[in-house]
This record gives C-alpha cells, sequence and structure tokens, in this order.
C-alpha cells in the first residue's frame, strides 16, 4: 500500500483502499523485531550519538562476539567481531552474554561468560579497549569470578552507582542436584574494573512459580529515584521464558519483587522474551532490549531465532514493557465538498522511527499517511518523543460521512491504537 501525503486520494482509490485498512488496522499488531537474526541476549550502549550492541554469538558463527551499530535503534549493522582474542586460561568456544562498561574515559571493558580449560565450568572474563566498539583484547591472567562451588558464573552486567563506583552484577548457575539454586549477585569492581573488591552479595534466588526452573541476566538501572533490577527467568528454549522486576535498597541488596509475574511474556509475535538489559535512549527514555523467539518457529530445531527486540519501559506503580502508538489528531477541515485535510501527530515509543496513520471516515478507510513531518512542538512539550512526527493528509471520504478518525499503527509491543476523531463539517 502507498503512503498518501499530502496528495489527494480519490474515492475509487479510497474504497479500493478499505479491505486493506481495516485487515491492516484490526488484526493483532505483530512486534516488529529491532533486528532479525539470531542475536540473542543483546546489551545496548548509548555512546558518541549512536548506539552499539553486543550479543551471544550463535553457535555456526566465526564471531566470538558480535557487535552492531545503529543512529536510531531499529536499523543495525551486520554483525562485527568485537573480542579479538579470548583469555588464555578459557576454553575457546562458546562466548555468552557481553556488556560493555567503561571505568574511566578513554577506557572500556568488555564482560562475558565462557568455560575455563580446566573446570569446564563458566567463568567470567574481562577484556580491555580504549575505544567502546573496540576490538577488545583479554589478557587476563584468570577469571574475574568463576563460583565453582554454585555450579559457575554467567550473565556479567555492570552498574554504575551515583558515588562513581562500578559493581558487577551476574548469575551462579546452580547444580544438577538441587542442592544450590540459581542466584543473582552483586559485588563491587576495583578502580580499573579488572578485580573485585569486599564481599560479594546475594540479590535474588528463585522463589515463585513462574520463576521456575532458574532466574538469570541481572540488570540493573537507576529510575527517578528507585533502584531497579531486572532478571529473566523459565526455559530460554521455549515460551516459558519471561522476564521480572524488583527494586533494590542499593547496589548490593536487599532486593525485593515489585509484582507477583512478569513484567514482559509471551505475546502475539513474540515467544518465549528474555536475556533483558536495561539502556537509556539518547533522550533519557528508559528501554529494556532483548531476544525474542517468533512462535510459529520456537527454538532452534524448528528453524528459530532469538531476534533482538527493543522496548520502552513505562509507569511507576505499574511497570509495563512495551507501549502503544499515541497522538493527537489536531485538526480537519472541508476544503472541497467531499475532500478534506486532516492533521496532527503520532508516534510509537517502541518504535524508534516513524509510524504510519490509518484514516477512516464514518468507519471506511480513506488514507494512509507517515507521521514523520516537522513538528518541534511535540518534542518540547514530550521530550523524547521527536520532533519529527506530524502527520497531515488531503483526501476524499464518502458522500454524507460525518466522522473522521486517525489510529496509530503499532510498531512495537504494543496494539494499533485510536489517535482521536473530528466530527467534518
Amino acid at each position: 500500500m502507498g503512503v498518501v501525503g499530502e496528495a489527494a486520494v480519490t474515492r475509487r482509490g479510497a474504497f479500493a483502499l478499505v479491505l486493506l485498512l481495516l485487515c491492516t488496522l484490526f488484526a493483532p499488531a505483530t512486534p516488529a523485531a529491532a533486528d532479525s537474526g539470531d542475536f540473542p541476549d543483546p546489551f545496548v550502549l548509548t555512546v558518541g550519538g549512536g548506539y552499539i550492541a553486543v550479543g551471544t554469538s550463535p553457535a555456526a558463527s566465526d564471531l566470538n562476539i558480535g557487535l552492531r551499530r545503529s543512529t536510531n535503534l531499529r536499523d543495525w549493522t551486520r554483525p562485527v567481531e568485537a573480542l579479538a582474542n579470548i583469555a588464555e586460561w578459557a576454553l575457546g568456544t562458546s562466548v555468552w552474554a557481553p556488556a560493555i562498561a567503561s571505568p574511566s574515559p578513554g577506557q572500556w571493558r568488555l564482560y562475558y561468560a565462557i568455560p575455563h580449560a580446566v573446570s569446564g565450568k563458566r567463568c567470567i572474563s574481562v577484556a580491555m579497549a580504549t575505544r567502546p566498539e573496540g576490538p577488545y583484547e583479554d589478557r587476563s591472567n584468570a577469571p574475574l569470578t568463576c563460583d565453582d562451588p554454585r555450579g559457575g558464573a554467567i550473565d556479567p552486567e555492570v552498574f554504575d552507582d551515583d558515588e562513581g563506583r562500578q559493581w558487577l552484577l551476574w548469575k551462579t548457575e546452580g547444580r544438577d542436584d538441587d542442592l544450590v539454586e540459581a542466584a543473582l549477585w552483586s559485588q563491587q569492581l576495583d578502580a580499573a574494573g579488572t578485580g573485585l573488591l569486599a564481599d560479594r552479595r546475594l540479590l535474588l534466588e528463585r522463589q515463585l512459580d513462574w520463576e521456575r526452573p532458574l532466574i538469570e541476566n541481572p540488570s540493573m538501572v537507576s529510575d527517578g529515584g528507585r533502584l531497579l533490577l531486572f532478571y529473566s527467568a523459565g526455559v530460554w528454549q521455549n515460551e516459558t521464558y519471561k522476564v521480572g522486576v524488583a527494586r533494590c535498597r542499593s547496589p548490593s541488596g536487599p532486593c525485593n519483587r515489585l509484582f507477583d509475574g512478569p513484567v514482559l511474556a509471551s505475546r502475539t509475535g513474540v515467544a518465549g522474551p528474555g536475556g533483558a538489559s536495561s539502556f537509556r535512549d539518547m533522550s533519557g527514555r528508559l528501554r529494556l532490549a532483548f531476544h525474542a523467539w517468533s512462535p510459529d518457529r520456537l527454538g532452534y530445531k524448528a528453524g528459530g531465532a532469538r531476534s533482538m527486540h527493543i522496548s520502552a519501559v513505562l509507569g511507576e506503580d505499574q511497570i509495563t514493557v512495551g507501549a502503544d502508538p499515541t497522538g493527537a489528531f489536531d485538526e480537519v477541515r472541508r476544503v472541497a465538498p467531499l475532500t478534506i485535510t486532516a492533521r496532527g501527530w503520532a508516534t510509537d515509543l517502541d518504535w524508534h522511527t516513524s509510524i504510519d496513520v490509518h484514516i477512516y471516515a464514518d468507519g471506511v478507510g480513506v488514507a494512509a499517511v507517515r507521521a514523520d513531518g516537522a513538528r518541534p512542538d511535540v518534542e518540547a512539550v514530550h521530550p523524547g518523543f521527536g520532533s519529527h512526527r506530524g502527520w497531515e493528509a488531503t483526501f476524499d471520504i464518502p458522500r454524507d460521512a460525518r466522522q473522521v478518525c486517525a489510529y496509530g499503527i503499532n510498531g512495537g509491543l504494543g496494539v494499533n491504537s485510536l489517535i482521536g476523531c473530528r466530527l467534518v463539517t
């Protein structure tokens, strides 16, 4: 379907659009992945006027850790190598769940999990670079932490507190005998980001039924005076994988779950979301990067991939992941007996570029327009919404039509939404 700008849509063209518009609007919205390839455990860094993402490399990949770039959180480059070499003490296979942090200007650290060559259990290591995109070199003589008695350590991520200290977060695997369960931990890093100080602190252990059989992927963020800890739980291979959230008193805990259920679970178009990492975009808005299966290709054996998704985190008392389109229908005016001009603005906080707006006259689809026109007033009133979210269209309407309505077409985890309606006078 073509995009309609200010050129008029004829009545014949409008009626030809009706069926397609109705199907698009009222069918369940399918969330679009930020990246359609296999990119599990995504970590996103906002840096240098854009974004960098690193993730677990697929088994068939030649890369230790794939790194991608984006300017809009929607369009990503193909992965290139982030980790030039792994640690000498490690097995050269299966690098998991990377994360990037900077202890000081010009110093960058890449944390990742990899099996130890002697024990075979996973340990956390750290590689160094002078640029955020690397390449990173791992010259460590020993792991940062292994936690062998607890089954090994994975899923590292770093939190920067308000006092300039950095904290390593990670998950211990647990043991198959169920005597030691998986758990989430934190421990302060030294000034170089390559060593640990004091003692580790327990943040969370599995507690709720939906978290079976384990919890993992800790990601901490400061938000409006509170300290949130996102985590994943369930079985990553299927639709039971989910994301929960807790609130922590400090980076060393204690942490308490905010809700009895997850804040992100399988829904239309997304199966088994998890491996989540929180970050702030260039406008300061809180977002969550995560991977998910497509419901029709659940698991690698079914030809599936864990694609990267990025969604807004909204709310205070009731935190939600994912947003519906929002906006305003500012004006409608008649320019001919059966022709009107309508204008407004629309955006989807999950979708990092412009979205489509579909317009109906008394329930009949009459136009589709891209909301990408200049509207600096929108950004001024709603920081982070964007300054090019305006839409305007001139089109024909059916005879005797009395009401025109505009709908924002969802681009993320939400659903298509009514932007507003106006009477035709």
